[in-house]
């Protein structure tokens, strides 16, 4: 099952390994690398699947995320704003 949710993200170069990192800040240690900071991030998406699906097989509490519609009514709210 695709889960709908949004979680914050961090990418930088790594010089030791001459990739690009990318942390996803919600979810401990669901870290991904890739050649491009596009393909970093593309590659967390398969990650934070597992990641969750772990999480429920655990019991473990999944990390408060910002949801799709959430994310999508607070940008047209900002952009709202900017008008």
């Amino acid at each position: 099952m695709k889960d709908n949710y949004r979680f914050s993200r961090t990418i930088f170069w790594s010089e030791k390994d001459h990739l690009y990192i990318c942390i996803v800040n919600e979810l401990p240690g669901c870290i991904t690398d890739g050649n491009t900071p596009e393909e970093a991030v593309q590659n967390s998406e398969k990650i934070i699947e597992e990641w969750l699906e772990t999480a429920r097989e655990e019991g473990r509490e999944i990390p408060k995320y910002i949801s799709y519609d959430e994310k999508q009514n607070s940008k047209a709210n900002t952009d709202t704003k900017k008008r």
